[in-house]
């Protein structure tokens, strides 16, 4: 908050409400384009080595290795 000099005026360094709220926006989107790409990377990896395993049995597809690797409790289980 903002402390009012003399004359009873926010000084003009201060910024507005508008501002912070754009400038909170734009960090919430940087967050939210980071984890995205992080997830997209993750499943992108496990289809890789997926594809890469020689092992015999179960074999998934890549569209199943992808969507267990981007869950956070069964990430484990795809790689």
């Amino acid at each position: 908050m903002a402390t009012r000099g003399q004359s009873g005026q926010v000084p003009a360094s201060d910024p507005s409400s508008r501002e912070r709220d754009r400038s909170r926006l734009y960090v919430w989107a940087l967050v939210g384009i980071a984890t995205v790409t992080s997830i997209w990377a993750n499943a992108l990896h496990a289809v890789r080595l997926n594809r890469e395993s020689d092992a015999a049995g179960l074999h998934l597809d890549d569209v199943t290795d992808g969507a267990l690797s981007s869950t956070p409790l069964s990430r484990p289980l795809a790689l």
